[in-house]
């Protein structure tokens, strides 16, 4: 290791937890995939979760960091371990930087997305509270735009609306692309759907923007208009789906529709294994993991007409128009019916995938670093 050639950079992961959501996925691969081509520089990684199943590199070290978001003590702590550590840049995963950030440190943060902003209903499970914790998040992301020497996001959709919300920024943004998050390579040991049970799945939490509304009536209308089909819905991800649930049983379709929370990812890759299609109906997204993932297990792909989607999926997906169960059900008659479509689809998917590497993102991200710290080459990759 070169000690003129090298960085020592913090990456700030806290929120990462067992619950694997978007966020969490994005960390993890993005540390995986750094480990596996950077051994010139050096990094901390600062977590309160167990990554120890990871295959990190000598140049690596884990600090443990206690968070929450209730104990503000705990940005003092990450304070004074990121400048006994020297870093040259810190890194925040989570979409907003730390509150304190030593004096000279380079900041680099993902924003995944601005939902908590633009969607009005982000916050309704908190009812006539839901006012604090937008507040509180307003207030950091402004924070975390005015202060960050570069801001990271996962599509065209997000930098354009990051740009039209924070003008001032444009400077600082960069796309750098996600990847699948889970892929065939996991199915070592899974049990293949033993019932035969044939079923259209979603994955995602159950926040409003993901649009679960109209993909139960759309399946409902489905359902009525084919009932001999025998086809069910599974629902999965980190949510109760306690209004779904009643929704679903209210429109006669209770015990078509599956919800499986909290699902481990060897429950996933299960799931992804045997499904007959993979849909996202969600009115916005930033980048949409999933939809990579499920093309990666060859599994055709319904999306909303959402701008990140429709430029993540490319023309690897079948599209209706995000506030129209009538459409979102014609997509499932198709797909229950015409098996040339779902063919060209799974083709057209394998072949989008092959855009997305978390390894092309990892290099991307260290080409980002030594451009702040004044480097304009990593390896023979030209920035």
């Amino acid at each position: 290791m070169n000690p003129e050639k090298c960085r020592r950079i913090g990456i700030d992961i806290r929120s990462a937890n067992n619950k694997i959501c978007g966020v969490t996925r994005v960390s993890l691969c993005l540390i995986q995939a750094l480990s596996q081509i950077d051994t010139q520089n050096e990094y901390v990684i600062y977590t309160n979760y167990d990554i120890s199943s990871l295959a990190l590199g000598k140049n690596f070290i884990v600090s443990n960091c206690r968070y929450s978001k209730k104990n503000p003590l705990n940005e003092v702590e990450i304070y004074v371990k990121a400048l006994k550590d020297k870093l040259h840049i810190l890194h925040s995963t989570r979409s907003w930087l730390p509150v304190l950030v030593p004096p000279k440190v380079k900041t680099v943060v993902n924003i995944h997305d601005l939902f908590f902003i633009v969607d009005p209903f982000y916050f309704k499970r908190y009812g006539f509270y839901s006012f604090l914790p937008r507040l509180w998040l307003k207030y950091s992301i402004f924070s975390t735009v005015s202060k960050a020497h570069a801001i990271v996001t996962g599509s065209q959709f997000s930098k354009a609306q990051i740009n039209g919300i924070f003008s001032k920024c444009k400077d600082k943004l960069c796309v750098i692309y996600d990847a699948a998050g889970l892929d065939k390579e996991n199915l070592s040991g899974v049990c293949i759907n033993p019932s035969g049970r044939k079923y259209f799945l979603y994955v995602g939490n159950g926040r409003s923007y993901k649009n679960l509304e109209i993909l139960l009536r759309g399946f409902a209308l489905f359902t009525k208009k084919h009932a001999a089909a025998d086809i069910s819905l599974y629902i999965a991800g980190n949510d109760a789906y306690a209004q779904e649930k009643e929704l679903a049983k209210n429109s006669g379709i209770g015990q078509k529709v599956v919800f499986v929370s909290n699902p481990s990812d060897r429950d996933i890759i299960e799931l992804y294994s045997s499904a007959m299609a993979f849909v996202l109906p969600s009115k916005f997204e930033g980048f949409g993991i999933p939809v990579l993932e499920a093309m990666s297990f060859g599994i055709p792909v319904i999306t909303s007409d959402a701008d990140a989607l429709l430029e993540i999926a490319g023309n690897a997906s079948l599209v209706f128009r995000r506030d129209s169960p009538d459409e979102l059900a014609s997509c499932f008659a198709r797909m229950a019916g015409d098996g040339e479509l779902k063919r060209e689809l799974i083709a057209k998917g394998y072949r989008n995938i092959e855009n997305y590497s978390w390894k092309i993102s990892a290099q991307q991200l260290v080409g980002l670093y030594y451009k702040l710290t004044g480097k304009e080459i990593y390896d023979n990759h030209v920035l």
